[in-house]
Parts: C-alpha cells; structure tokens; sequence
C-alpha cells in the first residue's frame, strides 16, 4: 500500500486534503501513466467487502478519496487519522475547471440515462472540456 493512503474497512483510501488530492492527479496527468480514480462511499465499501473482484479495483486506483462519513468516521475512531470527507462531486467539479484551462477532455462513461447526462451538464456549467456521450 501506497504511505498516502490508510486502509479503511479494506479499502487503500486516499490522505490530503481536496487541493492535495487535485494535485496529485494533475501530477499523474502530466507523467501519462494510465490511472483511475475512485470515489467509495457507504455504499460501494459494503459492496466491494462483499465482492473481491470489485475491492481488487478499488485497491488498484491511483486515487481513492474519502466520499463517504462512514471512512471518515472510520478513520478518526480506529486509525487515529484525520481523513476529512471529499465528495466525488466536489473532486470531479474542480478537477473540471482546472481541466478546462489546461485544455484536457474526458467524458462520462455508464448509464443510459438522458436525464442524468441533464442534470450532469447543469451542475458542471458551461465546460467546452467534456464530452458528453450516451450510448
């Protein structure tokens, strides 16, 4: 396991604070490694105990930032850390609006839902960065 990570209820979660995490990923960006980031909440710690496969590919994320109170409350009680909460919305939003000055793309991938792509473009604006695509 990485040192900028702690092991919360099996899962190699993420240290730092929204800027750190941000930074980070700008930095693996810039190296051109392939990478993904994950966003474990409540719901997605309980799944991936009960599915190795699934808790394998959270393990393996470059990043994996605290979504949940659940990690966090884990952390302060157990492990005598101070991970803070880091919503996968709050990440992806300023991971956004950096991406769009240094002019990188990503798109969305998953779901067929029109209303969720909707909703998705609201929240993030009028960001010329991302692809939109529902296939």
């Amino acid at each position: 396991m990485d040192n900028n990570k702690i092991n919360i209820l099996n899962i190699n979660i993420s240290k730092g604070s929204l800027k750190t995490i941000l930074n980070e990923t700008l930095k693996l960006l810039d190296s051109n490694e392939k990478f993904y980031v994950c966003a474990p909440n409540a719901y997605i710690t309980v799944k991936a105990n009960e599915d190795e496969e699934f808790l394998k590919i959270l393990n393996n994320a470059s990043i994996a930032i605290p979504d949940g109170m659940i990690l966090v409350w884990y952390s302060k009680t157990f492990k005598k850390s101070l991970l803070g909460r880091i919503s996968g919305f709050d990440f992806f939003y300023n991971f956004s609006k950096v991406a769009d000055k240094r002019r990188y793309s990503y798109f969305f991938m998953g779901g067929r839902s029109k209303v969720v792509l909707k909703r998705i473009k609201e929240r993030l604006g009028n960001n010329k960065s991302i692809n939109y695509t529902n296939r």
